[in-house]
């Protein structure tokens, strides 16, 4: 069987995380790469990568993505999404496929953006408002906001700089900006499940998530329901990056799916 870069690669992690490192059985964590890191058994891991980068060959995977891929020189061309497939796996393909899905579905959003910031700043001079405050009713006093620092009248003028900056992008055009940004998060969704399934079919990946092995198994009622009520109550009391990563590892789920989708929802939650 011919195995690729990236298959080997994930042989390799797949052991890395999963390989116990200590003989006691009781010990639920003594697994895994990532505690022995934590643990400053190693300093650092990192993943494999098929021959080298200055290779006289030119065919050579990883040679020909640095020159075909990442490089800015190519910042205008279509990713090389089979290629970045087979040398790095599905999950980092299907990152690259949505982001440079995600960036392209930006460009009329940003065009919107740029011509409402620019309705704002031709229609600045004739804006009512900031003319009442930065011409019409300048001198007008204001009421102090009495602070640490003691209470100071201010004219109504002195906050004409702010007015007018204001305007720039809280004006007229807002609205229709707010609306098209609404179609437009429904219209990249949907693209999106489209683009996302013709991928996953073209790479015969369909049923990825349920080929995932239900490794390490832990028992469900004496570790993972009190390490889950634990660190759920902890989330919605805190909001720490650290503390996220570190509960979602206490869970010990059965794949890495599961581990990435409890980490990302903690993360939005926080």
């Amino acid at each position: 069987m011919i195995v690729n870069p990236a298959q080997r690669a994930q042989i390799v992690d797949f052991i890395l995380k999963r390989k116990r490192f200590s003989n006691n059985t009781n010990e639920s964590y003594a697994f895994g790469i990532t505690k022995l890191i934590k643990d400053r058994v190693y300093e650092a891991a990192f993943p494999l990568h098929e021959g080298e980068c200055h290779s006289s060959d030119d065919k050579a995977p990883r040679k020909w993505l640095l020159n075909n891929w990442a490089s800015f020189s190519t910042i205008f061309k279509k990713q090389p999404l089979d290629d970045i497939k087979e040398y790095f796996g599905v999950k980092i393909g299907l990152y690259f496929a949505w982001l440079g899905f995600y960036t392209c579905m930006l460009i009329p959003a940003s065009a919107v953006g740029v011509l409402c910031f620019l309705y704002g700043f031709f229609t600045l001079v004739g804006d009512a408002h900031s003319k009442d405050v930065c011409e019409n009713h300048k001198d007008i006093i204001l009421y102090p906001r009495c602070d640490i620092k003691g209470c100071k009248y201010e004219q109504l003028g002195q906050t004409c700089t702010f007015v007018r900056i204001t305007h720039l992008f809280d004006n007229g055009a807002a609205v229709f900006f707010a609306v098209f940004m609404s179609l437009w998060a429904v219209i990249f969704m949907e693209l999106w499940k489209r683009y996302s399934a013709k991928i996953t079919h073209h790479w015969d990946v369909t049923n990825f998530d349920t080929l995932e092995v239900n490794e390490p198994c832990v028992s469900f009622w004496k570790r993972r329901v009190p390490c889950t009520i634990f660190s759920w109550s902890v989330v919605l009391l805190l909001i720490y990056r650290r503390i996220a990563t570190f509960l979602t590892e206490l869970e010990i789920h059965h794949t890495q799916t599961e581990h990435e989708n409890s980490l990302t929802l903690k993360m939005y939650l926080l």
